[in-house]
């Protein structure tokens, strides 16, 4: 279900006019994924998923 969000949140970010510097990207199965991103006023954010 995370997952899901996780791909929705990037999705909406390019809708929004945001940038996806970093996509999902697996740190390891023990400790999740995340994504790197621009928002439309230029601010670079970071979002985590946790697999467990």
């Amino acid at each position: 279900m995370e997952v899901i969000i996780l791909i929705k949140t990037l999705n909406n970010v390019e809708t929004l006019s945001g940038k996806i510097i970093n996509p999902k990207a697996l740190i390891s199965e023990d400790m999740g994924s995340f994504a790197l991103f621009i928002d439309s006023e230029g601010n670079k954010l970071g979002i985590y998923f946790n697999n467990g």
